[in-house]
């Protein structure tokens, strides 16, 4: 009689640790059967532990996206890639399905290939019907909890999945590649949770007299050599005595987000690429302007320029808190901020300042 060695992962302590502790679904396959899965998954799918072991991976899948997942997974290419994220709906017992967006990792356990997959359900629910103000108010703490939860969800997904491969790759330069992005994702969580602080509580500061015209002069010389560097002219148009009422070094650090944001938006244009700041002096505020010849904003992004996290440019340690910042900076010094910008044309951006005597000046 012939014996069959099947596969199973190892019943490490990690493992264990996964299944009841982590809250993301996560499922390892080996030729469409899950030899492995979490209590996340057993609570998503309403399914017992038992029933999942019964049934194929391909089957727990739904219509929706299920085609192009299978494409993929059964591909013979599949080996060049590293990992796969998509979106697809699983079934759910007694019926329905839940839409998830489901990231595969491709991995290789000692000979034998395996993928890993993790599963991040997508709301669809609708809101219930509110008062417009209260309405506006929950949407922004909504898309701030959104944001921020998918932002610092992304680093452990990758956290987890990579030290799931560590515990099963014994080349030990694939190891210290992997921690190496171990340290960075922790980095980015970090980054994250600093500058949550900070935007919370940088007001912690004495409001006194600044002049426009220094402060932005001190965020242009931090950005200078980098803009030298990537072949971008920029220029000052001063309106002097330009004095405002101000936390000291937050309008140096708001101008200087809209220049790194400048800088983003020209880089590879193929004309020459400028940035003019002006300030113009008005009867009750100063005006600030800080024009790029960029690659503009699409009109359907405007509207959430101001949203913490949102951007639509591949990540980097600012990635989508530029603005946000400098908007909640200005505001909160009661100043206005606006945003004018054409495809391929440039942006402009406009602070306006509320002018005012601090100790004998403005």
């Amino acid at each position: 009689m012939t014996h069959n060695t099947e596969f199973s992962p190892s019943n490490s302590t990690f493992n264990a640790s996964i299944s009841k502790n982590f809250a993301m679904p996560m499922a390892e396959i080996v030729e469409d059967r899950l030899v492995f899965f979490n209590d996340a998954l057993i609570n998503m799918t309403g399914f017992s532990k038992d029933d999942i072991k019964n049934i194929s991976f391909s089957n727990l899948l739904c219509y929706t996206g299920r085609e192009n997942i299978l494409t993929i997974l059964n591909s013979k290419n599949k080996d060049s890639i590293f990992s796969y994220t998509t979106t697809g709906s699983v079934m759910k017992k007694g019926g329905g399905e839940v839409f998830c967006e489901i990231k595969f990792d491709f991995l290789d356990r000692e000979g034998t290939k395996t993928i890993l997959a993790s599963f991040k359900e997508i709301d669809q629910t609708k809101g219930i019907n509110l008062s417009p103000l209260i309405s506006e108010k929950l949407d922004s703490i909504r898309r701030l909890s959104a944001s921020l939860s998918h932002e610092i969800n992304n680093p452990l997904n990758v956290i987890v999945n990579y030290l799931y491969i560590i515990e099963n790759t014994k080349d030990d330069e694939k190891r210290k590649q992997y921690i190496k992005t171990l340290n960075y994702e922790v980095e980015r969580i970090a980054c994250i949770l600093n500058w949550l602080l900070d935007f919370s509580s940088y007001m912690h500061g004495d409001i006194s007299a600044i002049d426009v015209d220094v402060e932005i002069k001190k965020a242009i010389e931090l950005v200078q050599n980098d803009f030298i560097s990537k072949n971008i002219s920029i220029s000052l148009k001063e309106c002097g005595n330009c004095i405002v009422p101000f936390t000291e070094g937050q309008l140096q650090r708001a101008v200087m987000n809209l220049l790194l944001n400048a800088k983003d938006a020209l880089i590879n244009i193929d004309r020459d690429a400028t940035v003019i700041i002006e300030t113009i002096q008005n009867e009750d505020y100063i005006e600030i302007r800080v024009s790029d010849n960029g690659i503009g904003i699409p009109p359907e992004n405007l509207e959430r320029i101001f949203d913490p996290f949102y951007t639509t440019k591949s990540f980097t340690n600012h990635r989508g808190i530029g603005l946000p910042m400098t908007h909640r900076i200005i505001e909160s010094h009661g100043g206005k901020m606006y945003v004018d910008s054409a495809i391929n044309k440039g942006t402009t951006v406009k602070i306006c300042l509320t002018r005012g005597r601090i100790n004998g000046k403005g």
